[in-house]
């Protein structure tokens, strides 16, 4: 008898559990969101495809505008989706989304690059992951972003960089940063800013990352690259109230049951 109660038990949570399980989709508990890029020669959509097949990743230019302590920054305007580019910047380039074949900016397969060039234009790279989840997802971050100041020929830029990794609530129309800041280049030509939070986020939420090098253009082959690669995004379903509703009811029914076998 207690066997089978513990069995019934068991049942009757599994059974709740699923019952509420809109608030996972088709996530399991650990899922780890990741960009799924092949960086092949076969054309890609934006927005792109996580492993299970939501389309979560856009990859957008926005113009220069203004500056991270401004009310209205840049990352807060309206985007250009950027397209599928085989070689950008050449045929020796990197597969990637970018502007166009020699225009800027791009996103690669871990980083995204502001060109200081001046033929290539002034737009920012911007990088978008949209929340598929139809209930409160608890997201765990984790790792840190890489600046990098580049040059293919004479000395690396110096101009600081504003860098911005911010929650935008779909409901609230509000954002609240996660990373808000301006680094320099020290004369190491790199900057790596470590990341460790858990947020909670709602259908429809915004992770948006970007960057701008407040640099003068020039004929150099030079930029700025912030290389997102070791970033981890992990989530863990938070179940709605009626999931525990729907246990304590089942639990509440069987031990009905349970009683009038016995009498």
């Amino acid at each position: 008898m207690k066997r089978r109660l513990i069995l019934c038990l068991v049942a009757v949570a599994a059974f709740a559990l699923v019952c509420s399980a809109s608030y996972a989709d088709s996530y399991a508990p650990g899922y780890t969101w990741v960009r799924t890029d092949t960086y092949d020669n076969t054309p890609h959509v934006n927005p792109q495809l996580d492993t299970v097949g939501n389309p979560v990743w856009s990859y957008d230019s926005v113009p220069f505008g203004n500056g991270i302590t401004d009310p209205n920054p840049w990352y807060k305007q309206s985007g250009t989706p950027l397209q599928w580019i085989v070689g950008w910047g050449g045929s020796a380039g990197e597969n990637g989304w970018a502007g166009g074949q020699t225009s800027g900016p791009a996103i690669g397969h871990v980083h995204l690059f502001q060109s200081l060039v001046t033929s290539y234009g002034s737009n920012l790279p911007v990088l978008t992951w949209t929340d598929p989840v139809s209930g409160t997802t608890s997201l765990d971050i984790s790792g840190f972003l890489q600046v990098d100041w580049i040059a293919l020929a004479g000395p690396a830029p110096t101009c600081p960089v504003d860098v911005i990794l911010t929650q935008y609530s779909f409901s609230g129309n509000t954002y609240s940063d996660i990373v808000h800041t301006t680094v320099n280049n020290g004369g190491s030509n790199t900057y790596q800013i470590p990341i460790s939070t858990t947020i909670s986020v709602n259908a429809g939420d915004e992770l948006i990352l970007s960057m701008r090098g407040n640099g003068a253009l020039g004929p150099y082959p030079d930029g700025i690259q912030m290389d997102e690669g070791n970033l981890v995004y992990q989530i863990t379903p938070v179940p709605e109230p009626g999931s525990f509703v729907a246990l304590l009811a089942g639990i509440g029914g069987l031990g009905g049951m349970m009683l009038r076998r016995r009498k």
